[in-house]
């Protein structure tokens, strides 16, 4: 780009300082932006009034003492002009403006001329002079920063509204471009919040109550916020290499012309000012990464912002944020703050979680196009960082600013990350708890979290600690947390969180572990990539490589957001997949080097040998220009490779539960079926071509088998890879080889590897077709090489997870650098765990590499905690009183701009200009529950509809269960698509296919196949609709499956299923209407119908139940008035009304509960008809019903119901309706309906009292797994925690085992809950108690509530045949409780026994079963389990005065651990329990 196409040049931004809510400097606003926590809030208590909106955006009136004025002025001077001139001089200062600059330096100041003036008030009660004057008018305000900091150049005010600050930008680049001045200071000053500011939106309904959700459905108007921000600008040109934070490429400005009202905008105004910008720099939509908008949260705007960003953008999705959520709108200076976080991300090179965006139904938002979530690298476009930034303004003032990073030799690593890692040390635990006790002293003293996380221990400390923590509050819990444990005479602490004391090992040696395909996961490494500009350099040169291979590149797939995921399998293959893997892992050793940890040994698994041969030197090399070239090569045979030798059709399964010589018994019988990889003693994996598929799972199933299929079909490591392989030989002979410098081992030869260069290239070449040992592998090496640690370098736990297996008992510490708990965090936890294990970690490289911003306040000081006699007047006015009057005229032009908006928005010019799509009004009346038309012709259509949960009432109000949480509404209950709802389905789309000049008179030969639930929130059902002649038409409703979620039976894993079907007939009018029953219709006493039902209003039609028989049911009620979700402006339209209709089916359930001596539901299948005799009767008409019992029985009931209007006429009847009656166990419907007071599981008092115990007995698993596992996931949903539901639904196992997890973590909430009811008086649901697991996987407590007020239990779970029994106590203690059938077979466990405790069996001091027992309980107890040896923990004594056998640490016969033993009916129960972790 030369100045010959753009006139103006590139401008540098080269200073900058800021002041927002919860920031009072730029050091702070970034790192509120990583943070993602909303800094609005309540007014401050000094800043609170009496009345009025309480909540904003309050900036903090800090400010650098250097900055405060004389007394005079401080006592009548605007807070905001005060806090402008600072915020102007800390960025002056940050530009290092010489006085030559200053005198050439422009000022140009956006603000308001009239919101945020509490001063025109004071100014009526104090006398004028000319400081008064001063400080009481906006278009001084320029004028007063040129004078405090002697700037020569012109200046200005700008009033553009919300786009003040881009036009204050624009005029300084004119002035720059024209050689006017040499240097620019461009500012924005926002409203000042007293009252009256806050009243003026909230008097026009465009205020939040207290959240300002941008683009999202339940937004409800803005919040307002304060703000200053400047800006220095310099010509590029005139700017070194590395001066500058970023630069300005373009800007675009327009207005909207004559539009419909001077208020109202219009689409093209934004458009134009895009496209002007993209003009002048040179560019098109996929010059640009991600977009800051302007959006605000309310309806129109950012719906109309939204289709605009839609309409222009390009092949690459943008990733569109607004830093609204964040800080509030501030007005005049919005723009600044969108502005500051869109450079701030191009110099760091980072997109900042965008909070309070997400996806909004109603505007339809494109899947791909949403927000950031986590941290995620600004992506490349062009070589460049580059960002949009909107600005709308009321009056049609629109703007975009094209920013992009500058010339410089790489971007800083960020100042602030979401999480940081403390290392302590000591020579003894009394210097370390010093060092702990100082670092608590300077957190609670304000220094910032990464300061304190800079501090390096001493490389030879005796005594070790580490943790991370995401907030100054979480460090000081964590330290406490080691603090006490070395109050209590622990040198050793070991917590799920990663907080960590030790001693270390005396000869530490690492292990490097490279896995192979099916490790990949969406968003791997994204946030460290994010962190570490060294990392992200890796995946960018690997982007670029691909893309030479005309191969997609990966980071586009990796780093998608959670809100448009990419599926696993897109991330493995050849085109790019084992590309990603081998740079992963590169780049994690590349880490660990630069942090000082050097391994002794590396291990590559399947794909991972080729980043282990890079790792150990002998491949190609460990710098970016070494090993691009050689993935090049690779990818260049790889693609030709596929080309050439197609592979056959198959899938890839993960056995685990299974010895291999199990699985390879059943490979053997199979046709094509090859075991691949021996990951673990129990865990291998097979390759089946798809035609023996199901023969094979069908043969491989059986009790505790976990049967998961992984996410790639190409048959690795089998001979049908020989071609492939042979081939892939040349591009190794292309590849620079020599001598390993670190021992490195390959699965594929269960051996380390021969430092021959022919013999690597074999390797590398052969490995793709050889099956793959690892476990054999990973003991070798570790036994060779005198390992004690290992770490997994590259995506994921998978290898970690084996190892541990494998290496159960010989202490060896196994740790990962990726987790699905994300990359940064993990590898920080790893990190700490590393140095207490001995490794010299030097984390002073993670702190050298970052940015750090020059604007931080140095001597800050509070302008309303100033001596009384300078802060009071500005105190005072903090608590003002009414301004009103101040801003009068502006209250009338904003409630004329609401009229205006009211009055235009609906009107057919405008829709021409928007577009039909942006008013709900002219969406279908039949779209909410038909969706849209994807498909016609002449006698056929398929419709697309999207159930959601949160917007459909009809499944909204149809969830089976009671309130989740109190805590987190995002939780809900299962909600199931009613039968009446598909029948309302199938008959509308028949009308729609037929025409509206007949009408639906009966839909029959009703079949529902399956339950349509919204298992993610949402469900998927195409509706084909097929005339089958002149007045009838035949429809299906099918549902398209979520790939996310695994199916309740692994076999039942097709795309999609029928679940609906009914034949529709049609007329040119209605049959005449029967009469109703001639029974005299006794009003009996009146039974209420919904206490134990779970319908929501819009489904309870029935007031009173008059009659109940034993073959009738009589009830009354009224049609109700259903509303849709706010999106609809219009009134449903309904062919049947599926809600009045689902009242018949209510009142037979009433019956089958009547009649039956347990509780039992009966829901819908099938109809013989639904006929209909005339239009629906209005709404809020009484009507009544009559149901009458054709046949019942144990299994369901068929039943004809009637539903008569006032004069006794049928409006419409259900023909031989039957419904499948599900008999519920004790407990399991009133625990559905109140999950916040009843629990599924009894309590047990059968142990010592300080456990508290509870039983799950008699929740069959055939229950639970009928109806395609309906009643699990009904169960899932009104027990588990959001993360809790990832991990079920993502289970791919058997039902059993699926059903034997889900009660476990019931029965574990539970006792949680009794333990806290009976203990803190505090009432919990289930959805409030997660419970995680440690990596040995013993369950732990995560519990808010709870960890507020003294602390979570500990908690221990076991199961036998039908019974689960879980057990809490309280924090801190040790518990482990194992339950065991009396009558279970012993013959097999008699040959493990001790010979002390056959001895003890054969005397009758005990039994077989009761040893079983207290070796699992004590090592449960211990956290680890038995691990698959019960001799390892040797039953040393009985103690019969206690009742309990006495068990021996395996590590340690001289720590013993007592087991009580309890005999319940039929069993037997070992508890192993003290107070207190003796670890």
């Amino acid at each position: 780009m030369d100045e010959m196409t753009n006139p103006r040049g590139t401008t540098s931004v080269v200073g900058m300082a800021a002041t927002f809510p919860g920031a009072p400097d730029l050091d702070q606003l970034w790192s509120v932006l990583v943070g993602g926590v909303p800094r609005t809030s309540q007014a401050p208590t000094l800043r609170a009034e009496s009345a009025g909106p309480r909540f904003g955006g309050f900036a903090p009136l800090i400010m650098d003492r250097e900055s405060l004025p004389a007394p005079s002025v401080m006592r009548v001077a605007e807070p905001w002009h005060l806090i402008a001139v600072d915020v102007a001089r800390r960025a002056v200062r940050d530009a290092g403006l010489d006085e030559q600059l200053r005198h050439s330096c422009a000022v140009l100041v956006g603000t308001s001329t009239l919101l945020g003036r509490p001063q025109q008030a004071w100014a009526h009660d104090h006398q004028m002079d000319s400081d008064l004057v001063t400080s009481i008018h906006p278009n001084l305000l320029a004028g007063r920063i040129a004078s405090e900091l002697d700037l020569q150049g012109p200046q200005q005010v700008v009033d553009a509204a919300c786009s003040s600050a881009v036009a204050a930008l624009e005029t300084g680049r004119l002035m720059l471009a024209a050689g006017t001045v040499d240097a620019v200071l461009v500012g924005a000053v926002g409203p000042w919040l007293d009252r009256s500011v806050q009243e003026a939106f909230a008097a026009v309904d465009m205020l939040a109550d207290d959240e300002c959700r941008p683009f999202m459905s339940d937004a409800v108007g803005t919040l307002i916020g304060e703000g200053v921000g400047f800006l220095v600008l310099r010509r590029t040109a005139d700017v070194r290499a590395g001066e500058a934070y970023a630069d300005i490429r373009a800007v675009g400005q327009s207005s909207d012309g004559r539009s419909l009202g001077l208020l109202t905008s219009r689409p093209e105004g934004l458009a134009s000012a895009i496209e002007q910008a993209w003009r002048e720099g040179g560019l098109g939509p996929n010059d640009i990464s991600a977009v800051e908008a302007h959006a605000i949260g309310t309806e129109i705007g950012d719906r109309s912002e939204w289709r605009t960003l839609e309409r222009l953008r390009g092949e690459q999705p943008w990733l569109v944020g607004s830093v609204k959520g964040l800080l509030g709108h501030a007005l005049a200076a919005g723009g600044m703050g969108g502005l500051m976080k869109a450079i701030l991300s191009v110099h760091y090179g980072v997109i900042t979680p965008s909070v309070g965006t997400g996806p909004r139904r109603r505007i339809e938002m494109n899947s791909e196009q949403v927000a950031a979530t986590t941290l995620t690298p600004v992506p490349i476009r062009g070589g460049v960082r580059r960002m949009g930034v909107n600005t709308v303004a009321f009056g049609g003032a629109n703007s975009h600013v094209v920013v992009e990073e500058p010339q410089r030799e790489s971007r800083p690593a960020p100042a602030h990350w979401p999480v940081e890692v403390l290392l302590f040390g000591g020579s003894d635990l009394e210097s370390l708890h010093q060092s702990l006790s100082a670092a608590r002293g300077e957190l609670l003293d304000g220094v910032q979290l990464s300061m304190v996380a800079a501090k390096r221990p001493a490389l030879n400390s005796e005594y070790r600690a580490g943790l991370i923590a995401s907030s100054t509050d979480e460090a000081v819990a964590r330290i406490d947390r080691i603090i006490a444990a070395i109050d209590n005479g622990r040198d050793r602490l070991r917590s799920p969180d990663g907080t960590i004391l030790g001693v270390p090992v005396e000869d530490p040696k690492v292990g490097l572990l490279c896995p192979g395909e099916g490790s990949q996961r969406p968003g791997m490494f994204q946030d460290l990539a994010a962190c570490l500009p060294s990392v992200e350099d890796w995946f960018v040169e690997l982007d670029s490589t691909l893309i030479a291979a005309d191969v997609q590149p990966m980071t586009t797939k990796m780093w998608s957001q959670p809100l448009a995921p990419t599926d696993p399998s897109e991330l493995s293959g050849v085109f790019g997949g084992t590309q990603s893997l081998a740079v992963a892992s590169v780049a994690s050793a590349d880490t660990l080097a630069r942090l000082g940890v050097a391994p002794s040994a590396v291990l590559g698994q399947s794909s991972g040998e080729f980043a282990a041969g890079v790792i150990s030197g002998a491949v190609s090399g460990m710098r970016t220009d070494e090993l691009m070239p050689a993935i090049a090569r690779v990818t260049e045979v790889q693609v030709a490779a596929a080309e050439r030798f197609p592979l056959p059709p198959g899938a890839t399964f993960a056995i685990n539960g299974r010895t291999v010589d199990e699985v390879r018994g059943v490979v053997e019988q199979t046709p094509t079926a090859v075991i691949t990889n021996v990951n673990a003693p129990n865990v291998c994996v097979v390759w089946v071509a798809d035609a023996h598929r199901n023969e094979f799972l069908a043969a491989v199933r059986a009790p505790g088998t976990l049967i998961g299929e992984l996410p790639f079909t190409l048959a690795y490591h089998t001979e049908a890879f020989t071609p492939r392989a042979e081939m892939m030989r040349e591009a190794y002979q292309d590849i620079d080889v020599r001598r390993a410098q670190l021992p490195w081992y390959s699965c594929s030869t269960r051996a380390r590897v021969d430092t021959d260069a022919d013999s690597i290239r074999d390797l590398l070449a052969e490995q793709w077709w050889k099956p793959v040992d690892f476990a054999a592998t990973v003991a070798r090496m570790v036994e060779e090489q005198a390992l004690t640690c290992l770490v997994e370098v590259g995506p994921g736990t998978m290898l970690g997870a084996c190892s541990t297996d494998v290496l159960r008992g010989t202490g060896v510490l196994v740790l990962s650098m990726d987790s699905a708990a994300g990359t940064l965090a993990t590898s920080l936890r790893t990190l700490a765990a590393l140095w207490v294990h001995g490794m010299d970690v030097d984390v002073t490289w993670l702190h050298r590499i970052r940015g750090v911003l020059g604007d931080r306040i140095a001597d800050p000081v509070d302008l309303l905690e100033l001596e009384p006699s300078i802060g009071e007047p500005i105190a005072r006015r903090a608590r003002a009183g009414d301004h009103a009057h101040a801003l009068e005229t502006h209250l009338t032009l904003m409630r004329q701009f609401v009229q205006a908006q009211e009055t235009v928005m609906g009107s057919a010019a405008v829709r021409a200009i928007v577009g039909e799509e942006l008013f709900e009004e002219d969406r279908s009346d039949r779209e909410w529950i038909l969706g849209e038309c994807v498909e016609r012709t002449a006698d056929s259509s398929t419709h697309i509809k999207v159930f959601r949960s949160d917007t459909d009432p009809a499944v909204a109000h149809h969830a089976i269960g009671g309130v989740v949480s109190q805590r987190d509404s995002s939780l809900t209950p299962l909600a199931v698509v009613p039968f009446t709802a598909s029948m309302e389905m199938v008959a509308q789309a028949a009308r729609d296919l037929v025409g509206d000049h007949l009408v639906c008179t009966q839909v029959r030969n009703m079949r529902a196949h399956r339950w349509v639930a919204l298992d993610a929130g949402e469900a998927t059902v195409r509706i084909e609709a097929t005339q089958s002649g002149q007045d009838l038409v035949d429809v299906q409703v099918v549902v398209i499956r979520d790939p996310h979620i695994a199916p309740a039976d692994p076999s039942d894993a097709g795309p999609e299923y029928v679940a609906f079907e009914a034949q529709v007939v049609l007329a040119d009018r209605y049959p005449p209407a029967p009469q109703g029953s001639s029974d005299e219709w006794s009003e009996g006493p009146a039974r209420g119908l919904y206490s134990g039902l779970f319908h929501g209003p819009a489904f309870r039609a029935v007031e009173v139940v008059d009659d109940v028989t034993e073959d009738r049911v009589r009830a009354r009620g009224r049609r109700r008035r259903v509303d849709l979700h706010p999106d609809y402006s219009l009134r449903p339209r309904m062919e049947m009304d599926p809600f009045l209709a689902d009242t018949c089916g209510q009142l037979v359930s009433f019956w089958a509960n009547e009649h039956n001596s347990h509780t039992v539901g009966a829901f819908p299948y099938s109809a013989e008809a639904y006929e209909v005799f005339g239009p629906l009767v209005p709404e809020g008409t009484p009507v009544r019903f009559e149901v009458r019992i054709r046949e019942s029985d144990d299994v369901g009931t068929c039943a004809d119901i009637d539903i008569i209007d006032g004069s006794g006429s049928v409006v419409a009847r259900f023909v031989g309706l039957r419904q499948r009656v599900f008999a519920f166990p004790t407990r399991f419907l009133t625990y559905l309906l109140n999950p916040a007071r009843e629990m599924l599981s009894v309590d047990w008092p059968v142990g010592p009292p300080p456990v508290t115990l509870r039983a799950i007995t008699d929740l069959q698993p055939d229950f639970l797994v009928s109806g395609y596992g309906i009643w699990s996931r009904v169960l899932a949903h009104v027990s588990l925690t959001s993360a809790e539901r990832r991990s079920w639904y993502g289970m791919r196992a058997q039902p059993a085992r699926r059903i034997e997890w889900l009660l476990g973590r019931i029965a574990m909430k539970d006792a949680v809950r009794a333990w806290a009811l009976h203990h803190h008086g505090v009432d919990l649901q289930p959805a409030d108690v997660a419970i995680l697991t440690t990596p040995e996987g013993a369950p732990f407590v995560h519990c808010p509530p709870l960890e507020s007020i003294g602390g979570v239990p500990v908690v221990s779970l076991t199961h036998s045949k039908s019974m689960i029994v879980a057990g809490a106590a309280r924090p801190g203690a040790v518990l482990g409780i194992d339950i065991e059938a009396s009558d279970r077979e012993t013959a097999a466990i008699d040959r493990a026994l001790t010979q002390r405790e056959s001895e003890m069996v054969e005397s009758g001091v005990t039994r077989t079963i009761e040893v079983l027992v207290a070796k699992e309980a004590a090592a449960k107890a211990v956290g680890t389990g038995l691990g698959g040896n019960i001799r390892r923990w040797p039953v040393m004594a009985r103690d019969p005065w206690k009742h309990s056998l006495i068990v021996a640490s395996p590590d340690d016969a001289s720590t013993l651990w007592p087991v009580m033993l309890l005999r319940p009916p039929g069993a037997v129960l070992g508890i192993c329990y003290e107070r207190r972790d003796r670890t």
